[in-house]
């Protein structure tokens, strides 16, 4: 229903997930005794059951429930009370409902209701975790407050959302590896644990960790994103958890760090395997304590934040290695979430490839923007190393080369590959064409892009000497400044 916003869609799968339930549906208050449906969701979520009324006036258990507002599980079916025409295919079938009242900010009378063919067991935990659910749900109905109310007249304002066309379609899916994803999304989101999500580049786990946040009740704080990998070990304290006037040469004013620009909300480490040493102590600190000093400083700073930090290596060979602490893995692995590459998940990929396209539309303003069924079957036999950012990019030239017109095959620029036939670089494992030098380390989480890339700059130290600077060093050779060649090394995990 496009009057409800997709999170909310999305935060009732969640919510199915958790409790088994085939079908999830809003209902807010419309004026006296009457309800309306503003989403459904579910497998059998189905079109009759879109702004659907439900009389609190009549007789009947759901009814009852919803006049009580109180969470109960009854033994009547949802959609049999919303959709008559669901009788005969649940006639034989046992089916629970479990109903969860709640009210807006403005006092705007709400309600989840979910349809299980299992009893729910209502212990304390999951009932603390539905409430986690309610808030959420009532923010978000508050925030879009005359979206959501049937009949409210339009403002002809754009609704304001947090989510870009790549974020919102990294956490898009059906398939039994995302929804995988997304359950554990929803589990841990209202709690404070930390969580490491592990993923190849492009993958999404930024938008996953956006995901964690939005759905907590942290969302109305800030979400602030740092990327470990950039930060130079001289000023990585600084950065993180800032210095006080004068700590340094050059320090001529206090300044605050990425922790404290992040109180109260949730702060995302991306690339956590490439934090400085000095940097991990101090995080392990935090995490231990909940306390920082800024550099320069000795006042103790309590450090209300979630934290969610990710990585694309292979953290336990860097602890092997000594280059990651092993007590910080270990304080940040309490909940890992690993997200599939989108070669795992080939299934989503209709799915997703509509609704980037749907976005596109109203990006480029383009109302006969669409893509055609040969297009999406081509994607579903790509191996797609970059993943979700390399399928939003290439949705983007095909909208671009098809001029607004329907996105055909040809628009793509797709090598296709029989499925199963990805080439020995993309498995990580170079074939004759492609070795690695000889006394050269290829790391084997690179993706087949950065795989090409870390051998080209193999290749050119090997012929340089392993000098990079200079007119025969590497950087020279490859036509790049010494610098960005440095930057790259460190960025892809590249060791001679």
């Amino acid at each position: 229903m496009n009057i409800v916003p997709s999170r909310l869609q999305q935060l009732l799968t969640t919510i199915c997930d958790v409790v088994d339930a085939f079908l999830a549906v809003v209902l807010v208050q419309i004026g006296g005794d009457k309800m309306q449906v503003i989403t459904v969701a579910g497998p059998m979520a189905a079109p009759g059951l879109e702004n659907a009324q439900l009389d609190l006036s009549v007789s009947g258990a759901l009814a009852g429930a919803l006049r009580e507002a109180s969470t109960q599980l009854i033994e009547s079916a949802l959609s049999q009370s919303l959709m008559p025409e669901a009788h005969d295919l649940l006639r034989d079938k046992e089916t629970y409902t479990l109903v969860l009242p709640f009210q807006t900010a403005a006092k705007l009378r709400a309600a989840i209701v979910l349809e299980s063919p299992k009893r729910v067991v209502l212990d304390a935990k999951l009932v603390r975790t539905l409430k986690s659910f309610t808030d959420i749900a009532a923010t978000m109905i508050e925030d879009e407050a005359t979206s959501y109310r049937p009949g409210a007249p339009a403002t002809g304002k754009p609704r304001k959302t947090t989510w870009t066309s790549g974020e919102r379609s990294a956490i898009i899916g059906e398939s039994p590896v995302w929804r995988d994803v997304i359950e554990k999304v929803g589990l841990v989101a209202p709690t404070t644990t930390p969580v490491l999500i592990i993923g190849e580049t492009g993958s999404g786990k930024e938008q996953v960790a956006k995901a964690i946040h939005e759905m907590s009740d942290r969302s109305h704080q800030p979400f602030v994103a740092v990327n470990c990998s950039v930060l130079v070990p001289e000023l990585a304290l600084s950065e993180l958890f800032g210095h006080e006037k004068g700590a340094f040469t050059g320090a001529d004013r206090r300044r605050l760090g990425r922790f404290e620009l992040a109180e109260k909300g949730t702060i995302f480490l991306d690339e956590i395997g490439e934090l400085p040493a000095v940097a991990q102590a101090q995080l392990l600190r935090v995490l231990q304590e909940w306390t920082f000093e800024r550099v320069g400083g000795t006042e103790k700073i309590s450090a209300d934040v979630r934290l969610v930090a990710a990585t694309h290596r292979n953290l336990v060979q860097l602890m092997e290695e000594r280059l990651f602490r092993d007590d910080l893995y270990y304080r940040l692995n309490v909940f890992p979430i690993h997200v599939p590459p989108l070669r795992e998940r080939l299934g989503d990929i209709p799915l997703l490839a509509r609704y980037i396209t749907d976005r596109l539309r109203m990006r480029f303003r383009s109302p006969d923007l669409g893509i055609s069924e040969d297009a999406v079957d081509a994607m579903t036999h790509y191996h797609w190393p970059g993943n979700v950012r390399e399928l939003c990019n290439v949705l983007e030239r095909g909208a671009i080369l098809s001029g607004g017109a329907e996105i055909k095959t040809n628009h793509l620029q797709l090598t296709i590959e029989p499925r199963g036939a990805e080439t020995a670089v993309a498995r990580g494992k170079p074939d004759a064409d492609t070795a690695v030098p000889t006394g050269y380390l290829l790391p084997e989480s690179l993706t087949r892009m950065e795989r090409a890339m870390a051998l080209e700059i193999f290749s050119a130290l090997n012929d340089a000497g392993n000098r990079i600077s200079g007119p025969k060093g590497a950087a020279a050779l490859l036509g790049v400044p010494p610098s960005t060649l440095q930057s790259t090394i460190k960025r892809l995990g590249l060791r001679p």
